[in-house]
């Protein structure tokens, strides 16, 4: 296969999102330049409620309900406008909350 330039340019742009997908898994306060589709979003779902019912006893009610408020108000604006507009504001809301949320138990791993 002989490679032009606009080839190239693509082979460039999918390694390139390939690496910002990697960096968005490693940081969750970053968000993923890739795509989800319909399937994923609800398989995504469904691995969320599988986690939720996993998670009783640290995971209680109310903070379930802030989690489904949150996600509802998201699809509310997507529907509304486009959210990549406003990806460094998400971004930078996001970061902010990482760091107003601090966790109340150390880490696995971490001294006390």
């Amino acid at each position: 296969m002989r490679l032009n330039q606009t080839i190239l340019k693509e082979m460039i742009r999918e390694a390139l999102n390939e690496l910002e997908a990697q960096k968005s898994t490693q940081d969750p306060t970053k968000l993923a330049t890739t795509g989800t589709t319909a399937g994923q979003f609800r398989s995504a779902g469904i691995e969320t409620a599988k986690t939720a019912q996993q998670a009783k006893g640290q995971v209680d009610k109310i903070e379930l309900t802030y989690i489904k408020q949150i996600q509802n108000f998201l699809m509310s604006k997507a529907r509304q406008t486009d959210l990549k507009k406003h990806k460094v504001s998400i971004q930078t809301l996001i970061q902010r909350l990482d760091k107003i949320i601090e966790p109340d138990v150390p880490e696995q791993g971490e001294q006390q």
